[in-house]
């Protein structure tokens, strides 16, 4: 049964149908070299920018969100997951601060995506009524 993949890079959003047969990859539904080459990727090697969050001490802030700066392997999600819940960061941390350098595989770094000063309250008007 063929994997059908929808492609991303550009806003056509072809609907690819990738069949795989041994190391043969045939194609059908692209537009064009880009989206082909998007859907072999997409069959062969799946990956995703890895965002989560990284408890913090020292800040009113109780978590810190996080990314990886290029995609990483989906199957290598749990991993990162079972690293990122090990650390404890301490304030202040600031915005794009690496966290982990070499995070999983060579070249590809985990960053904070959020300043968090000491005693920060990350300027929530607490008064407001939701």
């Amino acid at each position: 049964m063929p994997d059908k993949v929808t492609c991303i890079i550009c806003p056509k959003s072809c609907v690819i149908e990738a069949t795989k047969e041994g190391e043969e990859i045939s194609l059908n539904g692209e537009s064009c070299n880009r989206g082909k080459k998007y859907a072999i990727l997409e069959v062969t090697d799946p990956r995703r920018i890895f965002t989560s969050t990284v408890l913090i001490k020292g800040s009113d802030l109780k978590v810190i969100p996080v990314r990886t700066t290029r995609p990483i392997r989906k199957n290598e999600w749990i991993n990162a997951k079972e690293l990122i819940d090990k650390l404890r960061l301490d304030a202040p941390v600031e915005f794009g601060k690496i966290i982990i350098s070499d995070f999983l595989e060579n070249g590809i770094d985990l960053i904070a995506t959020r300043e968090a000063t000491k005693n920060d309250t990350g300027n929530i008007d607490l008064s407001r009524k939701f």
